[in-house]
């Protein structure tokens, strides 16, 4: 409590401290602020152990967005995830081995996942190529790769990344599903440029022209 000579003594603190008044203050404690939060060290002065944990961190957010079916967001963190690879420069022959096992190449395919889900093809095209030329031997790559052909219609372009795929996991059985798809995809397409070119040359000419594209993508 705090004493009268420190309220106005006898004379009090009028109106709210009456004369010779001994006062009771009661504090209570209503939220408790949690410390400021340690600035974070620029990405370039990361160790390369704390890049691959803050990539790794990224990536496992993305997975959990990509699951939850918000592709977007999932896109926004794997970006953060690959973030870190402009500076791969620094990292040993084995550091980048494994960064690009273990971060890069995953990431950039769940990139492409992200947008054959979001539909955008040529975006989901320009990261299978990126992966296929760090790893050329990658199925996953070929085959979503050929899924985004097949949202252009370039179906024989799909159908030969298909077979790439094939190659690479032949017993995958959802890469035999969508080459059996693209083929009859192609035959469809080729059976409707015989029809357009019918209309501008005689039926013997188109039926050549069609046949050469048939033999041609065999």
């Amino acid at each position: 409590g705090i004493n009268a000579e420190y309220m106005g003594g006898l004379n009090g603190l009028p109106p709210s401290i009456p004369p010779n008044s001994y006062i009771r203050i009661e504090i209570r404690l209503l939220k408790i602020k949690p410390p400021d939060q340690p600035q974070q060290k620029p990405l370039h002065l990361l160790t390369s152990w704390e890049k691959y944990e803050k990539s790794v961190k990224h990536k496992e957010e993305g997975n959990t967005l990509f699951k939850e079916g918000q592709y977007q967001q999932a896109l926004e963190k794997y970006r953060e995830a690959k973030g870190s690879i402009v500076y791969t420069h620094r990292f040993t022959d084995n550091e980048k081995s494994r960064w690009n096992k273990e971060i890069a190449i995953p990431v950039m395919s769940n990139m492409a996942a992200c947008y054959l889900k979001l539909e955008k093809y040529q975006d989901c095209i320009d990261y299978c190529y990126d992966i296929l030329e760090i790893q050329e031997e990658n199925p996953k790559a070929y085959f979503r790769r050929a899924l985004a052909y097949i949202g252009t219609k370039e179906y024989e372009k799909a159908k030969n990344d298909l077979v790439r795929a094939s190659e690479l996991a032949p017993e995958d059985a959802s890469i035999k599903k969508e080459l059996t798809n693209a083929i009859k995809l192609n035959a469809e397409s080729l059976r409707q440029q015989s029809k357009d070119w019918g209309k501008l040359f005689s039926s013997k000419e188109a039926s050549q022209y069609v046949k050469s594209k048939e033999q041609t993508s065999s």
